[in-house]
């Protein structure tokens, strides 16, 4: 055998003692990674929105007032004063404006001249020169109940 072949033997042994064989390999243990817990996140509760409930206003059921009321729309039908017979509606009928406009052929949201309105009073002007707070608007009608509720009441 040439030298050169002997060489290159010899470099082959040593380099396959440095180099580990296949079977020999070394298992690295694989480091175990630790599971970070996840922090679970807590759920805000939607506070549910209590309905407030709608009080019914109580409607004056005394005949009177229907006495009243029919009075007003005989009188105000053949007047051009229908402004008062509508508001006179809008209290006793709990109507919406609207609505009780179109009772009257002569009334409308703008022709009703009420002022104010508190709790359950509605004030009515009529051209000025009177102010009906309750009871019955129509306080010239003969035998209507207003007349007896302002005497009582001063």
């Amino acid at each position: 055998m040439p030298v050169e072949t002997n060489r290159i033997i010899i470099l082959v042994r040593q380099l396959q003692e440095h180099l580990p064989i296949a079977d020999q390999k070394k298992k690295k243990k694989k480091k175990k990674k630790k599971k970070k817990k996840k922090k679970k996140k807590k759920k805000k509760k939607k506070k549910k929105k209590k309905k407030k409930k709608k009080k019914k206003k109580k409607g004056r059921t005394g005949q009177g007032s229907l006495i009243c009321l029919r009075l007003l729309l005989v009188k105000f039908s053949s007047e051009r004063e229908s402004h008062l017979s509508l508001a006179y509606a809008k209290r006793h009928a709990r109507e919406p404006v609207e609505e009780a406009a179109q009772v009257s052929p002569y009334g409308s949201t703008k022709e009703a001249f009420v002022e104010q309105q508190k709790d359950d009073d509605i004030v009515v002007v009529d051209h000025g020169t009177k102010a009906f707070t309750f009871g019955c608007w129509a306080t010239s009608v003969e035998g209507c109940c207003s007349t007896k509720t302002k005497a009582q009441n001063g």
